[in-house]
């Protein structure tokens, strides 16, 4: 039995390989749809993948089962290549690396992006034969290898040490420049410290000389008696006032000088000719004290006499509506006429025996001589 199954296994005859496709293939060149495509034709050369559309998907959305997967050093492109419904076109190129000539079209549909191929024609790209190396070739190779190593390797050790030198020649570097900074930065302390000190000292001097000062302004301030300010020249004193409007009579004029009573009240000092007079000035108690700075100065005071009698007692005075003070003149010194020489001869030719200069004086007028011939004059 089992002689009998070897030899049908045996007898079998075996499979025949797979046949290629042809190498060069037109798609859709020729079709309407491609010819009304905007866009240039151009190769796309990458390889073809194939994906089946999921079982899972609902809808009759835009769907490529085609890729085509282009490489350019470290960068990947991917490409959907259209089929126009036909998908066994392409069956017998999946994973050979084939050139795509046709035209990039790139659309929306459905709110997905399709970046697609529509290919005129294929071209398979024949893959590149590799050299069969000698055993001599590959231990000669593997010496270049390993040599090309061992020089990267002392090179990047060469760099590594020079590296290390560099960094230990600036930390070297830093170091003498943050001893030089610290250095300076110690002289600077010392110099402020200094120079501190020596403001320190001079604002103590400043503020005793100030202290110094200021004593001696307060105390000059204290013994200085403020001086009088003078008073306006003319002044409202009861003119203002209520009761005073109320009061009867007209308003006259009087000239003298006011003073303060030792008893508290003021006066008006007048004179007539030779004959002085005193007359008492009355203010209501809410009227203040606005004669104050009128005492000792001569005005012209405008206000109404009031004068009566309180039992067996008389009254007078003078309610002050208003004053001017009168600026007083100086009185200017007698002229005095000049002592000419022509005068002085004179009187000596008057009283020649009272002014003769004794012998051997030098001529002139002595003024003792001068003052004995006047008083002999007037006898």
């Amino acid at each position: 039995m089992m002689t009998s199954l070897v030899l049908a296994v045996l007898t079998v005859p075996a499979a025949e390989p797979a046949k290629e496709p042809p190498a060069k293939l037109e798609l859709f060149a020729a079709e309407d749809w491609y010819k009304g495509q905007n866009g240039k034709e151009a190769d796309f050369v990458g390889v073809l993948m194939f994906k089946e559309r999921p079982k899972d998907v609902v809808g009759f959305g835009r769907f490529n089962p085609y890729t085509l997967v282009m490489t350019d050093g470290a960068k990947t492109t991917v490409r959907e290549v259209y089929v126009g419904g036909k998908p066994e076109l392409l069956k017998p190129y999946i994973g050979k690396r084939v050139k795509l000539t046709g035209k990039a079209v790139d659309m929306e549909v459905e709110g997905k992006d399709h970046r697609e191929i529509w290919p005129a024609r294929l071209e398979v790209v024949p893959a590149e034969k590799k050299e069969e190396k000698s055993p001599e070739r590959a231990r000669q190779e593997a010496i270049l290898k390993e040599l090309d190593r061992l020089i990267r390797e002392a090179e990047e050790k060469q760099k590594r040490e020079r590296e290390k030198q560099q960094r230990e020649n600036q930390e070297e570097e830093v170091l003498a420049c943050k001893v030089s900074l610290i250095q300076r930065l110690n002289r600077i302390v010392s110099d402020l410290e200094e120079q501190n000190q020596n403001l320190e000292s001079r604002n103590l001097e400043l503020r005793r000389e100030l202290l110094k000062k200021s004593e001696q302004f307060y105390r000059d301030a204290a013994e200085k008696k403020p001086e009088p300010k003078e008073p306006p020249a003319k002044a409202d004193i009861l003119a203002n006032h209520k009761l005073y409007k109320m009061e009867p009579g007209a308003e006259k004029e009087y000239l003298g000088v006011i003073q303060k009573e030792e008893k508290g009240g003021y006066t008006l000092m007048t004179q007539a000719g030779k004959a002085f007079g005193k007359m008492s000035l009355h203010l209501y108690p809410d009227a203040g004290d606005p004669l104050a700075p009128y005492v000792g100065k001569k005005v012209k005071l405008f206000g109404k006499y009031q004068a009566g009698a309180t039992g067996t007692r008389t009254f007078e005075f003078v309610l002050p509506g208003r004053l001017e003070v009168i600026e007083e003149k100086q009185k200017p010194e007698p002229r005095r006429e000049p002592v000419t020489i022509d005068a002085l001869q004179a009187i000596t030719h008057l009283f020649p025996d009272s002014v003769q200069p004794p012998a051997g004086s030098k001529p002139g007028i002595d003024p003792e001589m001068l003052k004995r011939a006047l008083e002999g004059k007037k006898e």
